[in-house]
């Protein structure tokens, strides 16, 4: 996907990941520079992310191409957009969550992910069957 494409809150996948899924944060959200090198060891607030920010627009940085992305797995990584493609919609990840924590209501690490993955595929695939089937039988004009 390009630059363009990659809208907070969307959730993707790269290729590189296997088959873990992860949602891309806005570029300000304190999470995307946890522990990084402009704030090691600690998460940042709010203002301190803006102030980082602008500080990086005065002198000339950008992040053209890259977004903040923060995976099934619990880390936030700076990826390429070129390596992203687009999954599903937020309401897929939500029910495909809601599913997996009411399934493994404390279960945490791959077998947890797996599963995310897994329901978010089945989610997918029965929106896309329940689209077609709309569609067969929606009237012509």
């Amino acid at each position: 996907m390009d630059q363009n494409q990659a809208k907070q809150g969307m959730v993707v996948r790269a290729d590189f990941r296997g088959d873990k899924v992860g949602v891309i944060l806005d570029v300000a959200d304190p999470r995307a520079w946890t522990d990084t090198l402009a704030f090691p060891g600690r998460a940042p607030g709010a203002d301190e992310v803006a102030a980082h920010l602008k500080d990086c627009r005065e002198r000339g940085l950008t992040f053209a191409g890259t977004v903040p992305v923060r995976w099934c797995f619990g880390r936030v990584y700076w990826e390429h957009t070129a390596n992203l493609s687009a999954v599903a919609t937020q309401d897929q990840l939500d029910r495909a969550l809601e599913w997996t924590n009411e399934h493994h209501a404390r279960a945490e690490g791959p077998a947890w992910e797996r599963d995310l993955s897994a329901a978010l595929d089945e989610i997918i695939a029965l929106d896309k069957a329940a689209d077609a089937s709309e569609a067969a039988y929606a009237p012509t004009a």
